[in-house]
């Protein structure tokens, strides 16, 4: 994909990450298609819906480059003890090739982001008050049992792997003008803490402290761009809050100007 073949504008699914890019994105128009509480078996049905809409809405839908980002499988992880085949992680894996696949068949022009899925396990931890542990029992309740925990933090890394196995199998480099990429940067991410403690910080997240407040989707969304330009292979496997060479949007390098994909890493 050549920087200088990019005009036009970029088109996001995005899943929680509402606020991706607000200082990037003046020139390019967003299609959020976030729906609380959907699992991964509702990702096939999102993407025929996504394209339904880019294709109503997008005059120069095949010729304008579209950037696609799909973050799905907590909801999976919050309820996977009540059904074990549901969320497992091959189920994960099957609904997620699936809706690639249909993006891969119809969509020209995309770059495709899949955020690897967290590990819950630390921030059900976060539910410690009387209102946030209210709130995670209802949204999370497998999640936040402590004797759930070990199995919840592994199906967490099963959901990884079986991405990244997908991804790099090449199944969508078949086309010059199509790829997906893993942004692995919330692999080994765990929620913040306040400077100068063992507190978590919980500024970070909303009210239910569970789902990120603005000041976490703005990180969360500076750690997609700066894992977007990181080359695959050697992509950060944490968001960068705290670190002050990572936690601010970079520029891509003029020796290299373009999104980071395994052909061009």
């Amino acid at each position: 994909m050549d920087s200088q073949d990019m005009p036009g504008q970029a088109y996001f699914l995005i899943d929680r990450m509402i606020n991706t890019l607000p200082n990037y994105q003046n020139d390019w128009k967003v299609i959020t298609l976030f729906i609380g509480g959907n699992i991964v078996q509702d990702m096939p049905g999102q993407a025929h819906f996504l394209i339904d809409r880019m294709m109503d809405r997008l005059p120069n839908y095949q010729n304008d480059w579209k950037v696609i980002t799909l973050f799905i499988g907590g909801n999976n992880l919050c309820a996977f003890c009540e059904d074990i085949d549901k969320h497992s992680a091959d189920t994960y894996m099957d609904n997620i090739r699936e809706a690639l696949d249909i993006l891969h068949s119809n969509v020209p022009r995309a770059f495709v982001n899949i955020v690897s899925m967290f590990d819950i396990g630390p921030v059900a931890d976060l539910g410690t008050g009387p209102i946030c542990s209210l709130v995670h029992g209802y949204v999370c309740d497998c999640g936040r049992q402590q004797r759930n925990r070990d199995t919840v933090s592994a199906l967490a890394a099963e959901y990884q792997r079986v991405t990244k196995e997908l991804v790099a199998s090449g199944r969508y480099d078949t086309r010059d003008d199509f790829t997906v990429v893993v942004q692995p940067f919330f692999t080994n991410t765990t929620p913040p803490k306040k400077e100068g403690s063992n507190a978590p910080d919980l500024s970070y997240f909303a009210p239910d402290c569970f789902h990120f407040s603005q000041k976490g989707h703005n990180a969360a969304a500076t750690a997609l761009w700066n894992s977007m330009l990181e080359p695959v292979g050697r992509k950060s496997l944490e968001w960068g809050v705290g670190d002050s060479m990572r936690d601010m949007p970079t520029c891509p390098q003029q020796s290299h100007p373009y999104l980071a994909t395994a052909q061009n890493s």
